[in-house]
Formats: C-alpha cells, sequence, structure tokens
C-alpha cells in the first residue's frame, strides 16, 4: 500500500476554483486528497503590489508595448519571500507546484519541489497574444524565473512532449529530470464506456469548446459547419464559451455561452451536450495542451484540430480524431468530417478507440499512478542530509 505523504500546494489561486487555469490545479488538488493530506500553501499576494504591476502593463501598451507582470523578477522576488516564510517549520514531504515558475525561482526550501506545467516561458513568448511584443528586458526576465525555478525542481512534470523538449532543448535540464503526464478530464462525472453513442445518429452534431473565440479557431469551426450543412442539412454546431461577435440567424448554430463546471446546471448542460456530440471540433491556433481533448476523448467523441503546441499529445491521427496542418482551411476540416462520417464502420471504430485513448492516456486513475511514481522516485533520491521529514503524516 502506497505511503500517504503530506504535500504542500503551490498555487498562486486557490486550487478551489476551478475557472483559474482550465480547472487543471484544482483537478490535482482534489486528485491527490482521496490519498495524501494536501494543504494548499497561499502566498497572499498584496493586492496594492499587483496593482502596481498591472498599471505598469497598462502605460506598455500605451506606447504600443506590452509587459507580462505575471513574469516579473520583483514579483518572483516577492513571492519567493513570502512562500518561504509560509513554509518556514513546516513538515512537508514534497512541494507540488502548479504552473508557478515564479512562485519558485526565489524559493529557499530543503523541501523536495514536484513542478508542474504545461508549457515554457521559451515557448509562449510571442505564442499566445498577451505574451507577444515584451520588452528585451521582460523576456529576459521570463526566462531567468523559468530557468531558475526547472533547475530547482526535483522533477519536472509536464504536459506534452512539447513542453518536454524545450525544458530539455532551451533549458538544458536533464531528460532524466522530465516528464509527460497528460491532463486528466476537469469532469468528475465521466461516463461508463457502455453509457456511450458509437453509432452514427439521424443528424451531424459538432462541439466547440472555448472561451477565447479568436484563438481557438471560432471562425474556421462556424466555416466549416456551413459546408457540412450542405451535405447534411440536419448538421448542428453547439458552440460552449465564447461566442462570434456577430448574431448568427442559423437555426442548426446553439450558443451556450460560458458553462461553469461548479454549477451543478451547467456541468449537467455541458455533460448532455457531450454524449450527444458526434466531432469535437477545434481548429485553436495556440494550444499549450489542451484538457479539452481529454474530456472529448472521455465521451468517445473524437477531435479535430491543428497541429500546434502541445496539441500530438492529446490528439493522434485516427485513434482519437485527426491534426491537421496549420495551413488547412475549412475545406480540409469539412472534407476530414466527411470522410468519417460517411463511413459507419470508419465512425465507430474511430469511437472506439477515442474512448480507448481516454483509458489508457487521459484517465484520472492514470494521472495518480503517474504522479505516484514520480513522488516516490524523487523521494528515494532526496539526500538523507537534507531536513526531509519522514512522511509519517496520517492525519
Amino acid at each position: 500500500m502506497k505511503k500517504r505523504l503530506s504535500i504542500g500546494f503551490i498555487s498562486e489561486f486557490s486550487p478551489e476554483d476551478r475557472s483559474f487555469w482550465s480547472g487543471i490545479p484544482y483537478t490535482a488538488y482534489n486528485l491527490l486528497k482521496r490519498h495524501h493530506s494536501v494543504e494548499w500553501i497561499n502566498p497572499e499576494i498584496s493586492r496594492l503590489f499587483i496593482r502596481m504591476l498591472k498599471a505598469r502593463k497598462g502605460l506598455a501598451l500605451l506606447v504600443g508595448g506590452n509587459y507580462d507582470w505575471t513574469h516579473a523578477l520583483a514579483l518572483s522576488r516577492y513571492l519567493g519571500k513570502r512562500l518561504t516564510q509560509r513554509l518556514s517549520g513546516q513538515e512537508f514531504d514534497l512541494l507540488l507546484a502548479t504552473a508557478a515558475s515564479t512562485s519558485l525561482a526565489f524559493l529557499d526550501t530543503n523541501i523536495p519541489i514536484v513542478y508542474l506545467s504545461d508549457t515554457t516561458f521559451g515557448l509562449i513568448n510571442n505564442y499566445y497574444g498577451k505574451y507577444s511584443n515584451l520588452s528585451r528586458q521582460n523576456a529576459d526576465e521570463g526566462n531567468l524565473i523559468e530557468q531558475r525555478a526547472l533547475e530547482k525542481a526535483s522533477a519536472v512534470v509536464l504536459a506534452s512532449e512539447w513542453a518536454r523538449r524545450s525544458v530539455v532543448d532551451d533549458y538544458k535540464i536533464s531528460p532524466s529530470k522530465a516528464h509527460v503526464v497528460h491532463f486528466a478530464p476537469n469532469i468528475e462525472r465521466l461516463p461508463e464506456a457502455k453509457d456511450i453513442r458509437y453509432r452514427r445518429g439521424d443528424s451531424m452534431n459538432l462541439l466547440f469548446v472555448g472561451i477565447d473565440w479568436n484563438r481557438k479557431g471560432g471562425d474556421i469551426a462556424i466555416k466549416t459547419y456551413y459546408i457540412l450543412k450542405k451535405r447534411y442539412p440536419n448538421c448542428r454546431l453547439r458552440i460552449v464559451g465564447g461566442s462570434p461577435k456577430e448574431r448568427l440567424p442559423d437555426r442548426g448554430i446553439e450558443v451556450h455561452g460560458l458553462l461553469d463546471k461548479a454549477k451543478p446546471e451547467d456541468m449537467e448542460k455541458l455533460l448532455s451536450l457531450y454524449l450527444d456530440t458526434d466531432f469535437f471540433l477545434l481548429p485553436t491556433q495556440a494550444e499549450a495542451a489542451g484538457i479539452v481533448f481529454a474530456e472529448a476523448s472521455a465521451f468517445g467523441v473524437p477531435s479535430f484540430t491543428f497541429d500546434t503546441g502541445g496539441v500530438r499529445s492529446y490528439v493522434e491521427d485516427n485513434v482519437n480524431g485527426f491534426v491537421l496542418p496549420k495551413d488547412a482551411d475549412e475545406t480540409a476540416f469539412a472534407e476530414r468530417i466527411i470522410s468519417v462520417y460517411d463511413s459507419p464502420s470508419c465512425y465507430e471504430r474511430l469511437r472506439k478507440s477515442t474512448r480507448l485513448a481516454f483509458e489508457t492516456k487521459f484517465s484520472a486513475e492514470r494521472w495518480e499512478k503517474s504522479l505516484q511514481e514520480i513522488f516516490e522516485s524523487v523521494l528515494e533520491n532526496t539526500p538523507t542530509n537534507d531536513p526531509i521529514p519522514d512522511g509519517d503524516n496520517t492525519n
């Protein structure tokens, strides 16, 4: 039986907030609590300090630039000092830090650290819009923070091979220290395999889930739908999260808005949409990982998306969907969907293999097992002369 550990959970926002970082800290925190004693180490950031950093960003935008205050050395030093004070005298077996390079860079502790992230600063700089057009100094600070955090961690858990390559190649971290563990869905009540519809229904139902309409490729999804609608008059597109700027009169397009997973009625709506979906359509322009692909796979719904960022760690061609090249257009997406839908045997096979991909790569049980193995390896390799507690904590 695995040993119950005492884990300090480092996150700059409450891990009980399902809206932060696609609910990844929420999922990690609550899964770990099933077998371990887990405590959130709240840095309690001063609101005045944050306002000062945001004001600097505002000034940068006024002169045509940009400023990423979340990777500012001033904030990193501040968080490092706050967390060092919070951890003083604490006896944790290890620390799990989620997307917290800024918190880790100047943290002073002998407690072993497992750092979980879906990207590196080097990858997101000029990849996501909010990290574009940064000053040289701002970018240098971001890379310094990332480097220090990666070096400080005893193990680094990445959401994709794309991110792992950056850790090893860009930041020269030992390959043995960097691990790929796929994110599990941010949905607790998932269907059993036997409850999934694997055969075609009377109409084609498409699902789009994404808040950032432009980055997630919302317009391409709409155009793809219109092409499919000509071939399948009963085709429907359900949109969750963001929405087009202009109202669309087409009755086949359903805009459900933002569904809050913390609200039972919204969660029920999302579950019903996934259960009644044939294809998950997300032509995303930039994506570090995409937890929604894992969620779609749990419902046996194949994903159709672009080859960008860490997507290929979540969508494998002809296994749980298809990844199209970045220069593909709506016609290419429609043709790929048609090739599957028009063959009942291909459709059924793809839906079954999609569900199997979830069970073998994206399930919560698989995530827990992988993290537990990493935790055990870290503790086994922690030098005995460090003041690491014996872990005999059963409260």
